[in-house]
């Protein structure tokens, strides 16, 4: 994301005009998975305006792709009550319909959402239109 906004900024809004070339991505190895560590978590989430951190809190705590998985929600997809989220098979990455335990921080995030959220989703521009990511990967605004 750091380099999509990088180069974006260089290329679009011409903030940078420095010798440098564009970015770009470095191979990871694929020996060890990356995890953030719980100061990284928690200075992630300080720095994140909503819904932008509830998105987050599910990403982390449910392991949902954000894309294409969290930000399709629904209301209905949530079950506060019972403690879980669905996700359906259209939206799934295995096209399979799977049902995902919430812990006690994403179930308070959520219901605190799905107050505020207009419309049908639970992620959502202020007009109910769905929140998308371009394919830089940034957030249409809100």
């Amino acid at each position: 994301m750091l380099k999509s906004l990088f180069n974006r900024c260089r290329d679009d809004l011409r903030i940078y005009d420095g010798p440098t070339p564009r970015i770009k991505l470095l191979k990871e190895s694929s020996g060890r998975l990356r995890f953030l560590e719980p100061d990284e978590e928690t200075k992630l989430l300080e720095a994140a305006a909503e819904p932008l951190r509830t998105i987050i809190l599910v990403g982390i705590h449910t392991g949902l792709r954000i894309k294409s998985e969290a930000l399709a929600l629904q209301k209905t997809d949530v079950d506060l009550a019972r403690g879980f989220l669905t996700v359906p098979a259209a939206y799934a990455k295995n096209g399979r319909t799977r049902t995902v335990p919430l812990n006690s921080t994403v179930r308070a995030a959520l219901a605190r959402r799905l107050e505020k959220a207009p419309g049908a989703l639970v992620f959502a521009k202020r007009n109910g239109t769905p929140l998308r990511f371009h394919q830089e990967g940034v957030p249409d605004r809100l």
